[in-house]
Order: structure tokens, then C-alpha cells, then sequence
């Protein structure tokens, strides 16, 4: 099943992008706030396979629609790739993003993946909080250069401009490929690759992003933008004839990293119990067992233990960042 490849396809797929000033330190940050009401961005790719300067290689181009309105977004995507045989073909993907849940969906196979939007989760913990603890929430979040919960490790910023009359932020990360970084690849040390991203500041999209790896790079760029448009609420759900299948494992993994990144924020440390439903907890050996067996119970007790102990161990607050 090709949604694996899809899903790689998604990986500009950033939509939930808060601005972290003064004004919005207190507003959760699990939740958009976007100065229009709908906005269509269209956006070309291109993306080139090589080694070097000499080398045969392939460039691939494809076309990207976002999509959004309220809480809701939409990607359309059609990118041409090469098959197992070297053969090009187009992949036309979507993904889709209510409030509830989200979808990745092969449209070619008439297959999608659905997973619970973990955001919402987040959410509901953040709205817990006391307007003191939303803002040491607010200031680790900024501490740790976090543009928003679906923009993280965006490096830092390097620069501003303008792009189809939007003022963007310059984000650099990782290191270019050269000669010596090739040699410290073969000599076992991980390629960090590159990645330079430009976000719209007022609502947080990334309009361009250019990622660079050895014998690979990519560029997506915004080409023209829709503010305010109509756009039917039909637009936002699942084609018919598409087969949905939950993947209940990627699902509560994306609700573990959400809590975990969210006791991050709060505390400054991570919990890193990782829950399956409220009656299961995952245990050394990465086997789910119930969460009121004496197994559970200690897992839960040790993890809990843990926790307090570092939260115990940090003078204040304000000095865990």
C-alpha cells in the first residue's frame, strides 16, 4: 500500500501555526488563529535525485493545493515519482484535518488512514491550566525557538521576506551536503541534512520550503494565494468509494508524543509513559498489558515516581527551561 509513500508527501503539511507574542500568551496554542477565514495556497515542487555534479539524476515536479476554513484544512497533492522500476508515475494524494481527526488518503487506491487529530488532546489539557502556568507554558515554548506544535525543529531564524506580498520568517536548519560532509556519513555519523523554511508571520504557513539531502533536494514554493473565498464545508471530507481504515497503534503514538511534548512545556520534563487506551500501558518489552494489573500498577507508579522526582528536583519553574 503506497499511503507509507504518501505520507513522506505530507511532510510540509503544517497547518496548526500560532504566532508566540505578548498578545497571545495565554491562547492555546493546540488551536488556529488565522487572520482570514478561509484561505486557498496553490504551490509547485520540484525535487531533484542525484549525487553530484556529473552524475545522472531525475528532476520531479508536482502541484500542492492547501486548503482552510475554521478549524478545518485540506491538501491536495499530485507529485510525479519514480516506481520501483524506475518508471515515472504521479501520486495524487490528500490529507484531511478537522478538530477530531485526520486523514491520509491515496486516491488512487481508494484508501485512507485514520488517526484521532492529537491536538485535541493537547487542548484539553491546556484549558486546564491557570493563566500563570499558560504563560511559563508560552515561555518554553519560545525557549525552545517552537513556532507552533506542528512546526518544530525549524532552527533558527535568519532572516525575513517577502513572498507573493506576505511578510515570511527565514528558518534555517541541519548542515548542506559538501565533500566533507559525505565523508563523515561513510565514517557512520548520521547526515542532519538541510532545510530552510519560509513561514507567513501572520499565520504561520510555510510558504516556501527548500530541503536539501546528499543525492537529494527539494523545493516547494507558494504560487498564488486566496484569501476569504468560498469554500463548501463538503470540500473538507472524505471522497466517496475511499475505504478508511484506523490505525488505532499510530494513532495513540501520536496522542503519547502530544501528552509527552505537553508535560514538556508544563514542567519542563517529559512523561514518558506511553498509554494505548486508558486501560493499557506499554511495559519494557513493548507489550501492551492492562493498566490495573500489578504490572500496570507499577509501571504507572514508577513512571509517576519519575516524574515527581524531577519536577521535585527544579528549584521553580522558571529556571527548568
Amino acid at each position: 500500500m503506497r499511503l507509507i509513500l504518501l505520507s513522506l508527501v505530507f511532510c510540509f503539511s503544517l497547518f496548526a501555526l500560532q504566532d508566540s507574542n505578548a498578545e497571545t500568551e495565554l491562547e492555546n496554542p493546540y488551536v488556529n488563529n488565522y487572520p482570514f477565514k478561509s484561505v486557498l495556497i496553490k504551490y509547485e515542487n520540484k525535487t531533484s535525485y542525484g549525487h553530484g555534479e556529473g552524475d545522472d539524476g531525475a528532476t520531479y515536479t508536482g502541484t500542492e493545493e492547501l486548503y482552510i476554513k475554521g478549524d478545518k484544512t485540506l491538501r491536495i497533492t499530485a507529485k510525479e515519482r519514480p516506481d520501483e522500476n524506475g518508471e515515472e508515475v504521479t501520486l495524487k494524494g490528500m490529507k484531511i484535518v478537522n478538530a477530531e481527526e485526520e486523514f491520509v488518503i491515496d486516491v488512487d487506491e481508494k484508501e485512507a488512514v485514520k488517526i484521532d487529530n492529537p491536538h485535541k488532546y493537547g487542548k484539553a489539557q491546556y484549558d486546564k491550566l491557570s493563566d500563570e502556568e499558560k504563560k511559563e507554558f508560552h515561555k518554553r515554548m519560545e525557549k525552545r525557538k517552537v513556532i507552533s506544535m506542528d512546526l518544530l525543529g525549524v532552527g533558527h531564524k535568519t532572516g525575513t521576506e517577502t513572498i507573493l506580498g506576505k511578510t515570511c520568517d527565514i528558518y534555517e536548519s541541519g548542515q548542506k551536503p559538501s565533500g566533507d560532509y559525505m565523508s563523515k556519513v561513510v565514517e557512520g555519523v548520521p547526515p542532519p541534512g538541510y532545510a530552510k523554511i519560509w513561514v507567513w508571520r501572520e499565520a504561520g504557513i510555510p510558504l516556501k520550503m527548500i530541503t536539501e539531502d546528499y543525492g537529494y533536494s527539494s523545493e516547494t514554493v507558494a504560487t498564488k494565494i486566496e484569501e476569504n473565498i468560498d469554500i463548501p464545508d463538503s470540500k473538507f471530507q472524505v471522497p466517496e468509494g475511499v475505504e478508511v481504515i484506523f490505525d488505532e497503534r499510530a494513532s495513540e503514538s501520536a496522542k503519547s508524543e502530544t501528552l509527552s511534548r505537553f508535560e514538556l512545556y508544563r514542567y519542563g520534563v517529559r512523561q514518558n509513559l506511553r498509554f494505548k487506551t486508558p486501560g493499557e500501558v506499554l511495559n519494557p518489552e513493548g507489550e501492551w498489558v492492562p493498566a490495573d494489573s500489578p504490572e500496570g500498577k507499577k509501571l504507572r507508579e514508577e513512571a509517576d515516581a519519575k516524574r515527581k522526582a524531577k519536577i521535585g528536583a527544579t528549584p521553580s519553574p522558571k529556571k527548568t527551561d
